[in-house]
């Protein structure tokens, strides 16, 4: 089993038209789907010995912070060179700069020392997960000759535990709560 790590997520708010459809998009792509719901995410991998101060940190961000609505309008290929895997993406259009701001902050105090700077932020919810690129590449052509407009809001951040099979809530604070 894989060492426990921590994320920070935000389980947006989605129509049940559009959660309808991500599900189904990502029960045929995402070996995630059964795992963990659409999500965004803003902390990657964070040891689980900070999990006290990272807990209380996100409480403080997310005291300060406003209800985030964004609109993903398109997708894309990332290929992760950490893992080798190759991922199809939903990209916001609208609520992109918010959507980086969370994760700018966050990335400040107990976090400071953990932010990417080979690889910057790219805000994003996760729809299917590959081995190879031409299977990835396919999904995003599908999605794309769609003309998608899938509508979320984030109303909370969770701070998760993911151990390789099982994720765990470990807290979840709305946004703007004090």
């Amino acid at each position: 089993m894989r060492e426990r790590r921590l994320f920070v997520i935000a389980t947006p708010r989605f129509s049940a038209e559009d959660a309808v459809w991500l599900a189904g998009v990502r029960e045929r792509h995402d070996p995630l789907s059964q795992i963990v719901p659409p999500h965004v995410t803003f902390v990657f991998d964070a040891a689980a010995s900070i999990e006290t101060r990272l807990v209380a940190h996100v409480a403080e961000v997310a005291a300060t912070l406003t209800v985030v609505r964004f609109a993903l309008r398109r997708a894309a290929v990332h290929s992760d060179a950490l893992t080798g895997r190759v991922f199809a993406y939903l990209l916001p259009e609208e609520g992109k700069d918010a959507l980086v701001g969370i994760h700018d902050r966050l990335h400040e105090g107990v976090l400071a020392s953990a932010q990417r700077r080979d690889a910057p932020y790219l805000p994003h919810v996760t729809v299917g997960a590959f081995d190879a690129t031409s299977p990835a590449e396919s999904l995003v052509d599908r999605i794309n000759r769609g003309s998608i407009s899938v509508i979320g809001t984030v109303e909370s951040l969770r701070t998760v535990a993911f151990d390789g099979k099982a994720v765990q809530t470990i807290a979840e604070t709305s946004i703007g709560a004090t």
